[in-house]
């Protein structure tokens, strides 16, 4: 999703509503927990095979990486 995406979306609910993240709980029954956004960052990730997922690179292990390898995102947590 791109921030524009994400901007009109946005645009379309209550403006006083609280915004959350949906993060599986992993429990037994399979709940999904909604969990405060609390900061909004730019933010350098690389696939990672291991995760099968973009994973955040620390600024202390960027150099571990091709320019090619990063993407540089938006990230809510």
């Amino acid at each position: 999703m791109k921030v524009k995406e994400l901007i009109a979306q946005l645009q379309m609910e209550n403006s006083e509503a609280e915004v959350c993240i949906a993060q599986p709980s992993h429990d037994y029954w399979g709940s999904v927990c909604a969990r405060d956004v609390n900061n909004i960052e730019l933010a350098d990730v690389a696939w990672s095979e291991y995760h099968r997922a973009n994973k955040v690179i620390d600024d202390d292990r960027i150099e571990n990486y091709e320019k090619e390898e990063l993407k540089s995102v938006v990230l809510l947590s």
